[in-house]
């Protein structure tokens, strides 16, 4: 943890996505959010269907593989199948819901708060039941190139805009909106498997192991 960061122990970040693949800028945004945040640990949820998007071109079981190959060795990371043992679309507010009600967490007693990049945060009224999900949880919004986090919370009504915070000691409880302005490496997933189409290396993309086992398996060729 990096020196002066506010400690919360106890609480859980789920950092959901299609992870089609993983890459460095969804590690480096995980790290950032435990280092900076202080959370207990953070878990990288691949969605099984995602409502908001095209069919991802891998399996959720795949998907899931590979994110375990991107967290490998990186503390407090983990990747979590806790969407992949729901039938139907992976709808965020179920997730969260049934985590925080204690379902599916490996210990007791942890809060939750979820961590999204701005650029997907900037559609959430067209969420399934957004206004619960912000009535009930924390969330982190972090920010992703092409989306300032300043335009992505604007889309909220007043009533939610007025927790938005940049501090990150601020508590959770109520349920606060904390904004992480972060400058990573963001490399977006659609590109990679262009590359990965053309047979292009992508090395510098990803972690090492997430590139050895889309080789080794021959995945999105």
């Amino acid at each position: 943890m990096t020196h002066g960061a506010v400690r919360r122990p106890g609480v859980i970040a789920v950092f959901g996505g299609t992870f089609d693949p993983p890459h460095w800028g969804h590690v480096r945004a995980a790290e950032a959010v435990r280092d900076r945040v202080g959370v207990e640990a953070v878990w990288l949820v691949p969605a099984r269907i995602p409502p908001h998007r095209a069919t991802p071109r891998l399996p959720a079981e795949e998907r899931l593989g590979l994110v375990e190959e991107a967290v490998a060795g990186r503390e407090r990371l983990f990747a979590s199948p806790v969407e992949l043992e729901r039938e139907g679309p992976s709808f965020t507010i179920d997730t969260l819901d049934g985590l925080a009600a204690g379902r599916d967490r490996p210990a007791g007693g942890a809060a939750v708060l979820f961590v999204v990049g701005s650029d997907a945060f900037r559609e959430i009224r067209t969420w399934s039941r957004y206004e619960r999900l912000l009535d009930r949880h924390p969330v982190l919004v972090h920010r992703r190139a092409g989306c300032a986090i300043a335009e992505a919370v604007m889309v909220l009504p007043r009533r939610f805009r007025t927790r938005v915070t940049a501090g990150l000691s601020a508590p959770l409880i109520p349920p606060r909106i904390l904004t992480l302005d972060i400058d990573l490496p963001d490399p977006q997933s659609y590109r990679i498997r262009e590359l990965l189409k053309q047979q292009t290396p992508i090395d510098h993309l990803v972690p090492p192991r997430v590139a050895a086992r889309i080789a080794e398996r021959g995945l999105y060729r």
